[in-house]
């Protein structure tokens, strides 16, 4: 302490030579200033490290902070210091893409053009208000610890930037997670697995396959678009019904579930969902095939919403065919899946299984189909907390 004191105490430049810096008398007011400037240097040294520890392993942002990228954890190898990706994707969140201030709107309208939208969810929280008994699933996935949360979360890193290539890291990290969780890890082998099955070549399907259910075992899920602005229906949302209505005359036993919420401007109580519902009435469908999902504005909450309405109210269904934009299928069959995987895991009620889908062929390219999409929207759904 004696030698710190004289080295942060010493005049440079002045010209004094040490010998009479010796005899200069005590001066008990520098002294006293040397030494509180010398242990406000420690504790800022000190808050300094104990920040670098504790920034890789901070939880998601609350619910609330509707908009919000999705925060991953410190990849211990590879990711950035403060825990999230170190790539930024450029992508704008739902907030952003309506000016409103909200996160209506998880898929934007692009008019005149045939394009894709120009961005998606990506990494909204999903528990929102609206997603039911969200407080009650965060206290159950409250399970996870520092090192079953960073495992998951470095899975999620290794198949975002590696995809297939990462195959062999993936196993062992799912080796570690089964021995230090074998429930949680049993969970994460299904989503990892099942995350590799979308991005498969041919996952996409433009119609739908001859062995599906006859029966009302078997639910399509129509995923919704934001609606205009006077609230109606955006012509890629009459896609996706058409799309729909031509797999239901396919299959006359199965059920439809319609899922979107109130994307038109500010004070029209339009929701996607309730459009949907008169479209199809209008074309000779009965109400009591509609199961209606209206209350989730992102592709996350639509997942989390159907699954808990499914789970709840219509236990007969046990297989899902996701119906959407080209572009749409791998994120939205992802997010169902493993909505329903959660569901499993948390309240032990037999998972959905999402068995085929049947899309809408769009122009142009989307950052929905990106595997960085995927990740944070993933991320977001499971919601590990510690």
């Amino acid at each position: 302490q004696g030698r710190r004191a004289t080295g942060y105490g010493q005049e440079r430049g002045t010209g004094m030579s040490r010998a009479g810096r010796k005899k200069k008398p005590n001066n008990s007011v520098i002294k006293a200033l040397l030494v509180t400037v010398e242990l406000l240097l420690i504790i800022l040294v000190v808050l300094l490290r104990n920040g670098q520890k504790t920034s890789g392993s901070e939880t998601q942002q609350p619910a609330e902070s509707v908009g919000s990228t999705a925060v991953l954890s410190q990849n211990h190898a590879a990711s950035s210091a403060d825990g999230s990706f170190p790539e930024d994707t450029g992508m704008a969140s739902a907030d952003d893409q309506t000016g409103s201030g909200s996160s209506a709107g998880a898929e934007t309208v692009v008019q005149n053009t045939g394009a894709s939208p120009a961005s998606d969810d990506a990494g909204v929280s999903a528990l929102q208000e609206g997603t039911g008994s969200s407080a009650e699933s965060a206290a159950r996935r409250s399970d996870y610890n520092e090192e079953t949360w960073h495992l998951a979360s470095d899975m999620v890193y290794t198949y975002r930037h590696q995809q297939e290539e990462g195959a062999s890291a993936i196993a062992q990290l799912l080796n570690e997670l089964k021995r230090a969780d074998p429930p949680l890890g049993a969970l994460w082998e299904k989503v990892m697995a099942f995350w590799s099955e979308v991005n498969r070549e041919g996952y996409v399907l433009s119609t739908l396959p001859e062995d599906l259910p006859r029966d009302g075992s078997l639910c399509f899920v129509t995923l919704g678009f934001q609606l205009l602005p006077d609230g109606e229906m955006a012509p890629e949302l009459l896609e996706r019904c058409r799309t729909a209505l031509e797999c239901l005359r396919r299959y006359p036993e199965a059920m439809l579930l319609l899922t979107g919420g109130g994307t038109a401007a500010v004070g029209n109580p339009a929701t996607e969902a309730d459009q949907m519902a008169a479209w199809f009435e209008s074309q000779g469908i009965s109400r009591e095939r509609m199961i209606i999902e209206n209350t989730s504005l992102t592709t996350t909450q639509n997942a989390l919403n159907s699954i808990r309405i499914l789970a709840e109210q219509y236990p007969q269904i046990r297989s899902l065919a996701i119906v959407s934009s080209d572009y749409h299928i791998r994120l939205g069959s992802l997010l169902f899946q493993c909505a329903a995987f959660l569901r499993e895991f948390e309240e032990g009620d037999p998972a959905c299984v999402v068995a085929a889908n049947a899309s809408f062929p769009t122009e142009g390219s989307s950052v929905f189909e990106t595997i960085s999409v995927q990740a944070q929207d993933l991320w977001s759904l499971m919601n590990p907390t510690y």
